[in-house]
């Protein structure tokens, strides 16, 4: 299957990563959760969806893909986005991080209850990010055969070609944790010391809205 496409290209897909100072984590949430509604309405808003950090109760992540990116380009002067970008020195304790991806030819990310959403990120390195790409590429179809594989879709950076992330949904913990435990998973961590400069990032994540 050929997972990037002149369609997947023309999409743009953002991670968004904003940070609560310390006791403003309910008012980021709720600034956040305020944003949904009237963009998801927006003329290019394919999907806009927002996640917890597991781990870090103050960090929060966007989830975004865009028709393209002049249609995006037009949601940053939106009045909603506006007015949530001038409260932001005043919610947030460091600089946002914003990051720009093609994603795989996938269905819309799922959002579950209870459900464990992951960004797993690597960055390869030497000049072989073409072979790497398309190791993990060979992961997305027995990947989304295991029990409680809800949603998994590989994103290649729009910025630097050698910056790669999995976005995932799993039903259960215990189901992700069995996935590391398959074969296809085994195989790619003894091979990640060779492709990679620092294996694998994981923010794991709950789904919002």
């Amino acid at each position: 299957m050929n997972y990037f496409t002149s369609k997947t290209a023309e999409q743009l897909t953002l991670v968004s990563i904003s940070h609560a100072r310390e006791g403003k984590a309910g008012e980021l949430k709720k600034a956040c959760l305020d944003l949904i509604e009237k963009t998801r309405q927006e003329e290019g808003a394919i999907s806009y969806h927002l996640y917890e950090d597991r781990e870090d109760p103050c960090q929060f992540i966007f989830h975004e893909i865009w028709a393209n990116e002049e249609l995006w380009k037009k949601h940053t002067q939106s009045e909603h986005l506006q007015a949530f970008r001038a409260r932001r020195d005043e919610l947030t304790d460091r600089k946002p991080v914003l990051q720009r991806w093609e994603r795989s030819e996938a269905p819309n990310p799922v959002i579950v209850p209870d459900s464990l959403v992951l960004f797993a990120y690597n960055r390869n390195k030497g000049n072989t990010e073409k072979e790497w790409q398309k190791i993990l590429e060979d992961l997305i179809a027995p990947t989304l055969a295991e029990k409680g594989a809800l949603h998994y879709e590989l994103h290649v950076s729009k910025d630097d070609p050698k910056d790669f992330m999995f976005h995932e949904t799993w039903q259960t913990v215990e189901d992700w944790n069995a996935h590391m435990a398959a074969p296809h998973l085994i195989s790619l961590v003894g091979i990640l010391d060779q492709y990679t400069e620092n294996g694998i990032t994981v923010i794991k994540t709950k789904p919002i809205d």
